[in-house]
């Protein structure tokens, strides 16, 4: 069940990384003195170019691949893409560029 559930989590979290990357970097356009959120904001336009990239290699490629590793490759690409919308929501929750 976890197999066919990884791949369309893949996709969904694909889509949320993209609309958090473009709300990063509106945010970091409007406001450019704010180091984090610029850096930040390049950080995940690439990750999610990678991150799409390797959604679709995973996704498309019919490799020889072991079962376990598919899934921890899978389960890594779910964490790297959800990196932007951890982002999103520091910025949103005002704590993005504070201390912690």
């Amino acid at each position: 069940m976890l197999n066919r559930m990884l791949p369309i989590a893949a996709l969904v979290l694909t889509f949320v990384s993209w609309i958090s990357t473009a709300i990063l970097v509106r945010h970091a356009r409007r406001r450019p003195r704010i180091g984090a959120l610029g850096e930040r904001a390049l950080l995940a336009v690439l990750i999610s170019v990678v991150g799409t990239l390797s959604v679709l290699v995973l996704m498309v490629a019919n490799t020889e691949i072991a079962e376990p590793t598919r899934v921890a490759l899978r389960l890594a690409l779910l964490a790297l893409l959800a990196v932007p919308s951890y982002w999103t929501f520091l910025y949103y929750a005002g704590r993005l560029g504070e201390r912690e």
